[in-house]
């Protein structure tokens, strides 16, 4: 199969650019399916920095269908409004301990202290009707190389997320991407989302694995 790449920078600045909004629709459609059916409905898919994050979109080049969605959100964005806050944020501040919690930000205080811009990175979600077709390896390897390429491109210099351990999630970005848990190794459970073991992860551009660079390279 041909792919196609679309993204959408800070969709909230390009609302009247032509298909914008539609492409943004699809894309949160296939977010909202995926999440339905992953989530059992109990957790809603959407949050502020969809607004005004960057999501990204591997397409059908035969047909522009959306069949991977995901998110990059630069902490620079989430600086550009009084009222917002940095999207990894709505994850840590309800769940870590205080201890847990002044870990995590000493980890990105490293980055602003230096002026340095950073990324949460999540919100990826798969086109049901694109399952069972094997495409599992090849859309990874190309998630992997866009992701790699965003982050070189931006100047970000380092990417937090989640890595739920149930799904393997944790385990492709331990694995595949040479991220590491921020907390020890210790996993943790999301007031948000109960029923989910998770890690918070996070690992600087600079010592992104080898793997997801041979990625970058091959898919720039």
């Amino acid at each position: 199969m041909k792919y196609k790449i679309i993204s959408i920078v800070d969709y909230f600045s390009c609302l009247e650019v032509l298909g914008i909004s539609e492409k943004f629709g699809e894309g949160m459609r296939v977010k909202r399916k995926a999440y339905k059916e992953g989530h059992e409905d109990r957790y809603f898919p959407l949050t502020d920095d969809d607004l005004y994050g960057n999501h990204y979109f591997i397409c059908d080049a035969s047909n522009d269908r959306v069949i991977v969605t995901f998110k990059v959100v630069p902490f620079s964005s989430s600086q550009q409004f009084v009222n917002t806050i940095f999207p990894f944020e709505h994850y840590i501040r309800p769940t870590c301990s205080d201890t847990q919690y002044s870990e995590i930000q000493k980890y990105m205080n490293n980055f602003k202290k230096r002026g340095l811009d950073f990324s949460y990175s999540g919100g990826w979600a798969m086109n049901n009707d694109y399952r069972g077709m094997g495409l599992s390896r090849e859309l990874r390897n190309i998630y992997s190389g866009i992701h790699y390429n965003i982050h070189k491109d931006l100047n970000i210099s380092a990417c937090m997320g989640v890595g739920i351990i149930e799904k393997g999630t944790y385990d492709f970005f331990n694995k595949h991407w040479g991220f590491e848990c921020l907390l020890d190794g210790e996993s943790v459970v999301m007031p948000n989302a109960p029923s989910i073991n998770c890690h918070f992860i996070g690992q600087s551009f600079e010592h992104f694995s080898d793997n997801k660079r041979m990625h970058g390279m091959r898919y720039r």
